[in-house]
């Protein structure tokens, strides 16, 4: 079997579970994506981890929702379930009007996870998603799922300009009302 199909597998077994909507996130999910944070946020072409993990570790603490693509693998003895992560979003509910997108990894998730948060955000009447981009990459990554660099996706009168540099990161929006 190649390798191709062996990822594609790994990918499609994966489904999306969301933990903080209806009631508290459990400790064990915190627990989890502390443990998988290096693993998930891996940068595979440079061999590095992308973010900090300190910093990594504070977003899971401060998270109101946490999205993961997650992989059963069966239960323990004690009827616990035994999961593996392929991907994860911590989302602060910070605003009236928008979510915070803190944290996204995972290899081959991500355009899920973006449509799962943005999905989540229409449902709670948010207008707008905010995020930081920490590379410069990242921009024209996020810039083609329609995050733009405003302060207000959904002002229209704003112009695009930088909101930020590789040392603090780049402000980017997204508005929800029109799309």
């Amino acid at each position: 079997m190649s390798r191709t199909r062996i990822k594609l597998y790994y990918m499609t077994s994966c489904r999306l579970e969301i933990f903080g909507l209806d009631r508290p996130i459990p400790k064990y999910i915190r627990a989890l994506c502390k443990v998988q944070l290096r693993r998930l946020c891996m940068n595979p072409k440079l061999r590095r981890v992308g973010t900090s993990t300190y910093w990594g570790r504070e977003a899971v603490d401060k998270a109101d929702i946490i999205i993961l693509a997650v992989r059963r693998l069966g239960t323990t003895r004690s009827k616990k379930a035994r999961m593996a992560l392929c991907g994860m979003a911590l989302v602060k509910d910070s605003l009236v009007s928008e979510l915070y997108l803190d944290l996204i990894c995972g290899s081959g998730w991500g355009r899920r996870l973006f449509n799962e948060v943005e999905r989540i955000g229409r449902d709670f009447g948010k207008t707008r998603i905010r995020l930081s981009a920490v590379h410069d990459k990242l921009v024209t990554a996020y810039s083609r799922l329609g995050y733009v660099e405003k302060d207000d996706a959904c002002d229209k009168a704003e112009t695009t300009r930088r909101w930020g540099n590789e040392e603090n990161g780049y402000r980017m929006t997204k508005c929800l009302q029109n799309a």
